[in-house]
């Protein structure tokens, strides 16, 4: 008769493992600093997942006699049963979204890959026991200081990793770059070279980034500034008093850190384009990147803008520097947590857009709320209901041109509504939630869009 393997197969006994206890208790330091500090696309979502069955699994056994194989796979099991509850949206179906203990047990938001960061954590287990087994004493009392050291030696260097996620530089040589190429012309100048050399060649590295992208060039500079020699003498004053705003962007950053603590930082560069963009990002797995364009946003009742078209000259009497930086910085975290977020503001529909561009307009107004956006928000003020009933009966359908991206088509109105309206209905939601604490990381982290609509009211009569 085949005998069980007492190892793999035994009964569960109360007892006390100080070595288990020592390894869940350095894992718990490692996650607490990887809640507290890293706001990452990957260390937070991922690591911190593959670790967290770890810690579990010597939680349990430090008190309980257990099986590996056993043990491990119960937690696995669990791990997906809690998984399978986000992807259900069980924590609002409970009625329990304002609950930050139900919401910090169970989570929100389904995710394939964190069922693999668990599996691999599993594994990992299964091949550190496997390999102890065998007698060559990974969790041995005397390799135990040792690898406790290593342990100790990662929540050091996790601290000093985390402190610095939460900095981030502002680059704004560019701009001092620009003026010193415009201060070098002279009639006959070669323009194109002169801008190739001083602004293009010595471009930062963010900046770089952002010329690519953008496929700014030294022939843009030159026309530019031949058609419109009365702006870019008048914009010279605002843009350097902007540059040396460094200390009001970082308060504006802190505000909304303390509103949003899930922050990802990102590096923030400022120069002076050839309106290709006002603001934009560039997010990739080594850059977190925003740039802001003084073309556009330099602009005040001092500056010259006669030499453009109305759509122009409507876009600078809404340009907002400081409220731009702030919407620009959302737009960053739409890319950085993870695929679902990224999903909803990334869908085919006339919806998904307004939301993406709407939901940071209406951070940053919180944030900052010095100024507006100009004639678009007045305009959409005025005529709201109306606008409301016609967004509602296109909300599902493809296609932005009269709401988005529309300065060329627009007639009769002004352009870009779009993000009004997407405020307005993060505005709705915020108002309805906002006893929550978590409601802005809800706005921001948009998951399920068509829930968020329908919990905003906002097209409720």
């Amino acid at each position: 008769m085949m005998q069980k393997n007492k190892r793999f197969c035994g009964p569960i006994m109360l007892t006390f493992s100080l070595r288990y206890f020592l390894f869940a208790l350095a894992l718990f330091v490692v996650e607490l600093l990887i809640a507290l500090y890293v706001h990452d696309s990957f260390i937070r979502p991922y690591v911190g997942d593959y670790l967290v069955v770890m810690l579990m699994y010597c939680a349990v056994r430090a008190f309980i006699k257990i099986t590996p194989v056993k043990l491990a796979i119960g937690v696995l099991l669990f791990s997906y049963v809690i998984e399978v509850l986000q992807f259900f949206t069980i924590v609002d179906k409970l009625g329990l979204s304002n609950n930050k203990l139900a919401k910090t047990v169970i989570g929100f938001g389904f995710e394939w890959y964190d069922l693999l960061a668990y599996t691999l954590g599993v594994a990992t287990i299964l091949v550190l026991e496997t390999v102890n087994r065998l007698k060559t004493n990974v969790f041995s009392k005397k390799s135990g200081h040792t690898i406790y050291a290593v342990f100790l030696l990662l929540g050091c260097g996790f601290t000093r990793t985390c402190i610095g996620q939460d900095s981030f530089k502002i680059y704004k040589q560019d701009v001092l770059n620009f003026w010193e190429a415009y201060d070098t012309l002279l009639p006959g100048s070669d323009t194109a070279a002169i801008f190739q050399n001083l602004v293009i060649n010595r471009a930062s590295k963010p900046f770089k980034q952002f010329i690519i992208n953008s496929n700014i060039t030294s022939k843009n500079y030159a026309e530019q500034i031949r058609r419109f020699p009365k702006f870019y003498r008048s914009l010279r004053a605002t843009s350097l008093k902007l540059i040396d705003t460094e200390k009001e962007i970082r308060l504006l950053v802190s505000k909304l850190r303390n509103l949003y603590p899930e922050i990802v930082p990102a590096d923030i560069c400022i120069g002076i384009g050839n309106f290709k963009t006002g603001g934009t990002i560039h997010v990739d797995k080594k850059n977190r990147l925003v740039y802001i364009g003084l073309e556009y946003h330099a602009v005040d009742s001092n500056t010259i803008v006669s030499e453009f078209n109305s759509s122009m000259r409507e876009y600078f009497s809404r340009s907002n520097f400081f409220r731009t930086v702030i919407h620009e910085l959302v737009h960053v975290q739409q890319e950085t947590h993870g695929r679902a977020v990224r999903k909803s503001y990334h869908g085919d529909k006339l919806i998904h857009s307004v939301l993406k561009e709407g939901i940071p307009d209406f951070v940053a107004s919180l944030i900052y709320p010095e100024g507006n956006n100009g004639i678009y928000t007045e305009y959409g003020v005025q005529y709201e209901t109306e606008l409301k009933e016609k967004l509602k009966t296109e909300l599902w359908q493809s296609g932005t041109k009269y709401w988005l991206y529309n300065s060329k088509t627009v007639v009769g109105q002004p352009i870009d509504l779009g993000y009004f309206m997407g405020a307005r209905i993060a505005n709705a939601y915020y108002e309805r939630n906002r006893s929550n604490t978590d409601v802005i990381k809800q706005i921001i982290e948009l998951r399920q869009i068509e829930t968020f609509v329908d919990k905003s009211g906002y097209f409720i009569k």
